[in-house]
This record gives structure tokens, C-alpha cells and sequence, in this order.
């Protein structure tokens, strides 16, 4: 990949990979059971090959958003 710089611009090819870094640590990903309270929660349902059962469980066809953005859930239950 060559970098073409304009007279006088203080683009190197460091600084321009240190920018497209720090863009793609901001990708999306998807969310996983291991993110959530419930990686250990006996009601999850594998995500391992199925990434939408990250969104449901025994007790919710669909978590709500307070689960899903990382707060606890009532259910939650450890073997």
C-alpha cells in the first residue's frame, strides 16, 4: 500500500495506520453469551453456532436492552 502525501502535510504511514486502528477497534462485533451476566446463567441458550440465541434465553424470547447493555438480570441462575 503506498501513502501519497501533499506538500506539506504531516501524514506518515505510522500515523496513518495508528488512524485506521483506533477506526476499527470502533467496528461493531457481535454480542456473546461470554459479554453478558449470563455466561454462566444455567437458562442461557449456546450461541456457539447460533449467534441469535445470544438475545433469548428459557425465561425471554427477547432480553431486554437493560441485559443485553451489560446490567444484571433478575433470573440469572448459577449451577
Amino acid at each position: 500500500m503506498r501513502f501519497k502525501l501533499k506538500r506539506g502535510s504531516k501524514m506518515s504511514k505510522d500515523s496513518e495506520f495508528e488512524k485506521r486502528i483506533k477506526s476499527e477497534q470502533k467496528a461493531t462485533r457481535p454480542i456473546r453469551n461470554s459479554d453478558l451476566i449470563c455466561k454462566d446463567c444455567i437458562l442461557r441458550f449456546d450461541d456457539s453456532e447460533i449467534l441469535g440465541n445470544t438475545s433469548k434465553c428459557e425465561m425471554y424470547d427477547s432480553k431486554p436492552n437493560e441485559i443485553i447493555n451489560g446490567n444484571g438480570c433478575p433470573f440469572h441462575t448459577v449451577n
